[in-house]
């Protein structure tokens, strides 16, 4: 979903709305602090038609032709709400878990965090030497001994399943809270499968890194929550209509426990893979609001 203009006041932007409708642009107008309200558009297949029949609306928003289209948009807005409804069931409120967030957890969000939450539980009632803590490990190797000789085996899913496993309530938690803020916020703007996509490149990335440098005793979704916070920032920054923000005050934080955790003194931390998500996701960022562009 993405911006294409601000309007003065809710009834204006309230008409341009119908009429996008009208002709088959889906979009949504959102009221602003500063009192205007944002036209947003709902595919960018749509955008450059769309961002023309503004200007248009601009230069005679008095047409009768935009008047007219309210009729038929009341009959298209219901049949998008009873769409709207099917997909709410696919998702629960995030407002719920963090008081004032309008974002809501979508299915992929919600199933990342439930496996970490899953294989903490296993790996407490079984010990950390468990067989899945081994399976999801990386390797079980040092590269010494030899490179991935799993994932060269064909065990391939190691080279992701080590965001799953974590090492203690405080990690396991810390994750999760960025996981759901950030992950939400993607698959809510653009899919879950391009959520997916996001986590598993971001995840093999930051795994190789850190099991380069420090072997395979490692775990987390630490890597990959760095890689998002990055993308979103960088996306948001070169390309505002992208529908990504994240404030600076939460920026601050990362940056801050990122060389916290440098500094060893909150005990042993991936902290290659921070850097290595970190990294790839202001690459990421970068690439995608310039070919966007």
């Amino acid at each position: 979903m993405r911006a294409i203009g601000q309007l003065p006041d809710q009834s204006l932007a309230r008409r341009f709305g119908d009429y996008l409708l009208v002709e088959g642009i889906p979009n949504q107008v959102e009221a602003e602090e500063d009192g205007k309200w944002t036209v947003w558009v709902k595919e960018d297949e749509h955008l450059a038609r769309a961002q023309a029949l503004l200007e248009e609306f601009r230069v005679q928003p008095a047409d009768s032709k935009y008047r007219k289209a309210s009729t038929g948009a009341r009959e298209l807005r219901e049949k998008e709400q009873e769409a709207e409804q099917k997909w709410r069931k696919r998702f629960f409120e995030r407002q719920s878990l963090w008081r004032g967030n309008q974002v809501r957890v979508g299915w992929m969000t919600a199933t990342l965090a439930a496996l970490c939450v899953a294989v903490a539980v296993v790996k407490l009632m079984q010990g950390p030497d468990s067989p899945l803590v081994r399976a999801l490990l990386i390797s079980e190797h040092y590269p010494a001994e030899g490179i991935l000789p799993e994932a060269r085996s064909g065990e391939v899913w190691r080279l992701v399943t080590p965001i799953f496993l974590h090492f203690g309530v405080l990690h396991l938690v810390f994750n999760l809270f960025w996981l759901l803020d950030l992950g939400s916020l993607i698959e809510a703007r653009q899919n879950a499968l391009r959520l997916a996509i996001k986590v598993v490149g971001l995840a093999a990335v930051s795994n190789l890194a850190q099991y380069w440098v420090g072997g395979p005793g490692f775990g987390g979704m630490s890597g990959v929550v760095y890689g998002l916070l990055a993308y979103i920032w960088m996306r948001g920054k070169l390309d505002p209509r992208c529908g990504l923000y994240i404030d600076s005050g939460s920026v601050t934080i990362m940056v801050v426990w990122f060389f916290v955790c440098m500094t060893g003194l909150v005990g042993p931390v991936a902290n290659m893979a921070h850097a290595a998500g970190l990294g790839l996701g202001l690459a990421w960022g970068f690439a995608a609001a310039r070919l966007n562009r």
